[in-house]
């Protein structure tokens, strides 16, 4: 674990009304130390945050499927440590003792999950359970690549919202490989993500050609222009940031946060 760290701050809502404004982003150090961070602002109600520290060698199983079945049941490989919600092991942010981090982030209006087949409950998850799954088996983001094959999220209802968590997941390790992976039209579709970065909606590749629209942020101030015989410079530092979104909206939070990284 000294080579990831997982710092995740839970933030009451700014607003007075509903808020899902997280943030994750990831930076990493001249000596190659990579860490994953993120902020979690969830207004609606209170999600009951706790650290939970889980061994290997657990026996752990899947939410219960719209039919009543049981879902799909594990043994951990991994031992993870992670903050969950609702009095549940489930995660909202975990990582694993060979540093892979596993970090849920909501996605409303995009996700689609797999059609639930009573025949497959026994390879099934509910969305809530993903990051547990995921974390807890897998050692890094290479192995995660093929576990889409072999399970399938399905559309589980949580009651504290009342309908199946609309969620995307951002996947890390030490090496500093990320993917996004988001449920679009019933399939699973990973995204590569070099940049560690990730917010809410709209699905993650038009946040990265959003991109294109603020090439000219630098980190670098912008120089003195000369024009009627008269020389204007810079008022103070950070001019080459001219432009950088500052509102709340998951694009807007997006550009900030690669620019910050």
């Amino acid at each position: 674990m000294k080579h990831s760290v997982l710092n995740a701050v839970t933030a009451s809502c700014i607003f007075a009304t509903a808020s899902y404004a997280c943030t994750g982003i990831t930076l990493t150090g001249a000596d190659g130390t990579t860490i994953f961070a993120r902020t979690l602002e969830w207004g609606t109600f209170d999600l009951a945050p706790e650290i939970l520290v889980i061994p290997r060698g657990t026996k752990m199983n899947a939410s219960v499927m719209p039919d009543g079945a049981a879902g799909h049941e594990w043994s951990t490989t991994y031992g993870v440590a992670g903050i969950t919600a609702l009095g549940k092991p489930l995660f909202g942010d975990v990582m694993n003792e060979e540093g892979l981090v596993v970090g849920t982030f909501y996605l409303p209006g995009f996700t689609e999950y797999q059609i639930y087949e009573p025949d497959s409950a026994s390879v099934s998850l509910g969305s809530s359970d993903f990051a547990g799954f995921i974390a807890t088996q897998y050692g890094s983001v290479s192995d995660v690549r093929s576990a889409l094959e072999s399970i399938r999220v399905v559309p589980v209802v949580e009651p504290a919202i009342g309908i199946p968590p609309p969620l995307h997941f951002m996947v890390s390790d030490p090496s500093g490989e990320a993917i996004v992976i988001q449920y679009i039209g019933g399939k699973p579709t990973i995204f590569e993500a070099p940049l560690g970065v990730i917010t809410n909606a709209p699905n993650y590749d038009w946040h990265i050609t959003n991109l294109n629209n603020y090439l000219n942020l630098s980190a670098v101030a912008l120089p003195p222009v000369e024009a009627g015989g008269q020389q204007f410079a810079p008022l103070g530092a950070g001019s080459g940031m001219l432009g950088l979104p500052g509102d709340f909206t998951p694009p807007s939070r997006f550009v900030r946060a690669v620019a910050f990284s």
